[in-house]
């Protein structure tokens, strides 16, 4: 029965069908933009699978915990290391630009300064915040399922996670750059920080709900394996 919130990835896609059909004439575009969804939500499905297959579902809010988790799993991965196949179909290829000043490739590895210069920026603001949230809801989860019980641990997975995902857009960005694309995402060292940061504020998140739930004798109903 649990298995089925495996289909909670692919949701997202049919909550795109709007999107695709009132761009029908473009078919090319909304068919690699299809395809690309199909495979990122089908790499998401398989991690959601192994991570299921230790999960004690055993109440209603474990349900909805592991059904919001799958839904935020999945804007993660599409949102930075999910590759966006549409762009190779859509853009033509220009190896020449590989070594040479026409390969833009947007890294920063100077740490906060840079973060400093951009706050009067109400987007920047909003990407800052964006990324002081971007892992608590996987280290709260963790926490919640008992998958990982020793925070050392799960710090030390946030920390590998972060510069993953920034590792794995650099690879992406270096691909890219063959292509006529105007948009690429960026390598930064300040996400890494604020990565981290957010899985810390996930585990504190996390120690205030399990003292609340604790408190109030709601364990049965609040958690789902975890214990102190």
């Amino acid at each position: 029965m649990k298995y089925t919130l495996l289909i909670v990835p692919y949701i997202q896609i049919l909550l795109r069908i709007p999107y695709y059909l009132e761009n029908y004439d473009y078919k090319l575009l909304m068919f690699s933009h299809f395809i690309t969804s199909i495979i990122n939500s089908t790499f998401v499905t398989i991690l959601l699978f192994f991570l299921l297959k230790n999960t004690k579902i055993n109440n209603f809010l474990s349900i909805l915990v592991f059904g919001a988790f799958s839904f935020y799993v999945t804007f993660l991965f599409t949102g930075t290391i999910g590759f966006p196949f549409h762009s190779i179909v859509l853009n033509q290829v220009h190896p020449t630009y590989l070594f040479t000043d026409k390969m833009q490739l947007p890294i920063n590895i100077v740490p906060i300064l840079p973060m400093i210069s951009t706050l009067n920026n109400s987007l920047a603001l909003l990407y800052l915040f964006y990324n002081l949230m971007l892992l608590a809801p996987a280290t709260f989860t963790i926490l919640y399922f008992g998958w990982i019980k020793n925070i050392k641990k799960i710090l030390l997975l946030t920390f590998i996670s972060s510069i993953f995902i920034e590792l794995i857009q650099l690879i992406e960005m270096v691909i890219l750059s063959f292509y006529e694309i105007d948009e690429l995402r960026a390598a930064d060292i300040n996400d890494v920080i604020l990565n981290f940061i957010s899985g810390v504020i996930g585990i504190i998140v996390f120690k205030i709900y399990f003292k609340f739930s604790s408190k109030f004798k709601l364990q049965k109903y609040f958690l789902s394996s975890f214990r102190s």
